[in-house]
């Protein structure tokens, strides 16, 4: 699942050809203003949300209906597994990309049942991020010409 993107790819997102919302759903409130201030830097046209459990990442999801969706598993409230399955049934189309400190097995099968796009393991690379986040930006745009 987690692959790297190529260079075009980051420089047409950051350029924003693809008009993108993205919601970062973090419990870590430091993490969570890194994150959001790094994504915004990285992609300046995006429309960026952010909230700090499950919950309220529905919340947010329900709201502004995001192209990609950034959360970590261990959410308070609502884990994001639980999360991610909810808002897929709302909008399949959405792209999600995981943040976990566990690399374990079930947690991926259950990942690909609901159709995650990445899966990074935390510590956050951010590199890894951009480019999984270009990689969605791609694939939204590739969707949206046909």
């Amino acid at each position: 699942m987690q692959s790297s993107g190529s260079r075009c790819d980051v420089d047409e997102a950051r350029e924003g050809k693809t008009r993108t919302s993205i919601l970062i759903v973090e419990d870590d409130a430091a993490a969570l203003e890194i994150a959001t201030r790094l994504v915004a830097l990285e992609f300046p046209h995006a429309a960026i949300y952010s909230a700090v459990d499950g919950v309220m990442g529905l919340e947010q999801f329900n709201d502004h209906h995001p192209d990609i969706v950034i959360t970590d598993i261990g959410l308070p409230l609502k884990n994001g597994i639980e999360m991610a399955r909810e808002m897929k049934l709302v909008r399949p189309e959405t792209k999600f990309i995981v943040l976990s400190a566990y690399n374990e097995k079930d947690l991926l099968e259950q990942f690909k049942q609901i159709g995650i796009n990445s899966y990074l393991l935390k510590p956050l690379n951010f590199g890894h991020l951009t480019a999984a986040i270009a990689r969605c930006i791609a694939e939204i745009a590739s969707d949206r010409t046909r």
